[in-house]
């Protein structure tokens, strides 16, 4: 892996199986507002696209991460959540053996869609 490398993940699924750390530290600042799908797969994700294309998707799910390699070793990630009102990103960054994780972005649509990025 080069020195510096960012993955991008669609699939909460392959997303929790590898950062599972990196999700127990951003569920720790998001207060139970996000519940994180273990069983997530292709039909989840199209329910989900339908309940937020006609504006019913009242939880946050997950909406994709960017994991930021750096010496081949993971730096920090991006979580992105939303629901249809509201987005969310959580910043998590790794230290040595531990993940901390912050709240970057907290946003409530104004028109109530929560449109993939």
């Amino acid at each position: 892996m080069p020195a510096r490398e960012q993955l991008f993940y669609d699939r909460e699924e392959d997303f929790l199986c590898k950062f599972a750390s990196a999700v127990t530290a951003a569920m720790q600042v998001l207060d139970g507002n996000w519940q994180p799908n273990w069983k997530c797969d292709d039909k989840v994700r199209a329910q989900r696209d339908r309940l937020v294309a006609t504006r019913s998707l009242g939880r946050l799910v997950f909406d994709g991460a960017d994991v930021t390699y750096s010496e081949d070793q993971v730096a920090a990630v991006q979580i992105a959540l939303k629901s249809s009102s509201r987005r969310m990103m959580v910043h998590v960054t790794k230290r040595g053996p531990q993940f901390s994780a912050a709240l970057a972005q907290d946003e409530l649509l104004p028109d109530g869609v929560g449109e993939r990025r």
